[in-house]
């Protein structure tokens, strides 16, 4: 109970808004043995399937997770745009950009796809790609721009997030800039 509520509470989370982290519960036995082994992957798969796959309430009676309450809208079907923030000091933007229209003239020469690059605050630089007709073709899309070595190797020692969304969900991320907020829904609705 304390973890659902814990989770809930978006205000607790903002301070670690460009960080990566995981919470989760565990008992002591289980923690001294994550301490010596190290292997927090090992102990999610564990804590996914042991404790959120199955939730119990004070009986012993299965409970569902708790329904999405965020700010995001849940339908993510149809058109997506495909989204790379990257640290504007970091990189040379306009090269990046160049990568990424040679790659979609080559994997997606019968697609109308345009690539523009807005700020997303003073540091952040958006690359943005629109034109990808549903969910399906942007994940595709986003899998197979992921492994081109032409684009993310210059990217290796930088802090990027890549993603899809909505143009509904689009206004909704770029007023609040909170990247973990909107991981969490994406991880939810694209990723399940």
């Amino acid at each position: 109970s304390y973890f659902t509520k814990a989770v809930a509470n978006r205000k607790l989370y903002r301070s670690l808004d460009t960080l990566g982290y995981r919470n989760f519960i565990i008992t002591d036995a289980n923690l001294k043995k994550l301490t010596e082994t190290r292997r927090i992957n090992d102990y999610l798969n564990f804590f996914k399937t042991k404790y959120i796959g199955a939730e119990t309430d004070g009986n012993g009676q299965n409970q569902l997770a708790p329904a999405y309450k965020g700010p995001y809208k849940q339908n993510v079907s149809g058109a997506q745009t495909f989204f790379l923030i990257v640290p504007k000091e970091e990189i040379n933007p306009e090269r990046l950009t160049e990568s990424i229209k040679q790659f979609n003239t080559k994997n997606h020469p019968q697609q109308t796809l345009t690539v523009t690059t807005p700020m997303l605050d003073d540091f952040r630089i958006i690359i943005k790609v629109e034109g990808l007709v549903s969910k399906q073709s942007a994940l595709d899309y986003l899998r197979a721009i992921a492994k081109d070595p032409q684009i993310y190797r210059p990217l290796e020692n930088a802090n990027y997030r890549n993603f899809i969304i909505t143009p509904e969900n689009e206004p909704i991320f770029i007023q609040s800039k909170n990247i973990l907020t909107y991981m969490e829904f994406y991880k939810q609705f694209y990723l399940k």
